[in-house]
């Protein structure tokens, strides 16, 4: 039997309970996968994460499944608390499950989702400097989304410019990596990019080789944007006239 989302309901129910299923409202029905979703990403079991993980996308994605998502704040900020510890986890799949969770968010929910960065943004962040190369790549990509539809690059960026003195090379680097992508993507009068200069030219001293990369990298594809707008500034901050 189909309810009106698409959804197969209770195939295991006896005549009796189907019956009893029927009489229940069908706004009640409806909110019925919304708190489904909302116990899977409430579960504190890694195992049953892993096991709902799937679930909870696919609930995520289908509109039909989740009607009151867009115009359901306290689900919302139910849905991002529970997510945040996902992300947070020292379980690498079920972190990249979260943010693969908070990518569909963002997407579908755009600038609604704004009032939730303040906590999502430093998890994100944090993440940057996992040990493992796919949750930075994950996280790396999760930010680009964040300005794509929920908020401006600048506002991001603000938050995240720490993270070229972070004590973490990876977040280091993959700060790096993500201004380069940002300028790439976004253009450059998104954002004010004589803030950075400074930090990128000290990164070019940076102890670790893949940072030092980075930065160059970054500040060469400011200097393709701005020409010799720039090179006086970076040459200011200590970057050799030769190189």
């Amino acid at each position: 039997m189909m309810n009106k989302t698409g959804e197969l309901f209770y195939l295991n129910l006896g005549h009796e309970e189907f019956q009893s299923h029927l009489t229940i409202p069908l706004t009640l029905r409806l909110k019925r996968p919304m708190e489904k979703l909302v116990n899977f990403i409430q579960e504190k079991d890694v195992s049953k994460r892993m096991q709902h993980g799937p679930e909870v996308l696919t609930i995520l994605r289908d509109v039909e499944r989740s009607p009151d998502l867009d115009n359901d704040a306290e689900t919302v900020d139910k849905i991002v608390e529970g997510l945040i510890c996902w992300v947070t986890t020292n379980h690498y799949k079920v972190c990249l499950l979260g943010m693969e969770s908070f990518e569909i968010l963002v997407t579908r929910l755009k600038d609604k989702m704004k009032v939730h960065l303040k906590l999502l943004l430093p998890a994100v962040q944090d993440r940057l400097g996992d040990g493992k190369e796919q949750v930075r790549e994950q996280a790396h990509g999760l930010l680009l989304k964040i300005m794509e539809f929920c908020t401006s690059p600048q506002m991001v960026w603000d938050k995240l410019m720490f993270g070229f003195k972070h004590k973490n090379n990876h977040v280091r680097e993959i700060t790096c990596s993500c201004l380069t992508a940002t300028i790439s993507t976004f253009g450059t009068k998104c954002l004010s990019f004589m803030r950075t200069v400074p930090h990128l030219c000290g990164l070019l001293e940076d102890a670790n080789g893949q940072v030092r990369d980075a930065a160059l990298n970054c500040l060469v594809e400011i200097y393709r944007h701005f020409g010799d707008k720039v090179r006086a500034d970076i040459i200011k901050n200590g970057l050799p006239h030769g190189r």
